[in-house]
């Protein structure tokens, strides 16, 4: 009898933790880049700012930031990710966030940035140092 209790105090503590639906999603993911720029030539020595948006249309996101990363001498990479919390319906808003990266390059010649546009596909801009 008293395991019997025990099991019926114990589902009384878990559902009780689930809304009415009981539908609850939360998960980080990566969030729509719209917009980036980065110039196309620039003088060595110079710095330049490269900015990017990240941009949701869905209320459900939160909490965006940016990944920046020197994969190698010539090649950098910018994507974007944020958390999605949803208990069934989500409100229409636009998300957003913004970003501006200072970028001072160390040597003459191409560089390639690759920015995650969405989890599906990404895009390549050049930036000459002459």
């Amino acid at each position: 009898m008293r395991n019997f209790i025990l099991i019926i105090l114990l589902l009384v503590v878990a559902t009780s933790c689930l809304d009415d639906t009981g539908f609850h999603v939360k998960r980080t993911d990566v969030v729509n880049i719209t917009d980036f720029f980065v110039g196309d030539s620039m003088a060595l020595g110079d710095t330049i700012q490269v900015t990017a948006t990240a941009q949701e249309n869905n209320g459900c996101w939160s909490d965006f930031f940016f990944e920046y990363n020197v994969e190698n001498d010539s090649v950098l990479s910018l994507a974007a990710f944020g958390t999605f919390e949803s208990y069934g319906n989500c409100p229409s808003e636009v998300v957003s966030k913004d970003t501006v990266i200072d970028f001072t390059p160390d040597s003459v010649g191409v560089y390639y940035f690759f920015v995650a546009r969405n989890a599906y596909d990404y895009t390549v801009d050049t930036l000459v140092v002459e």
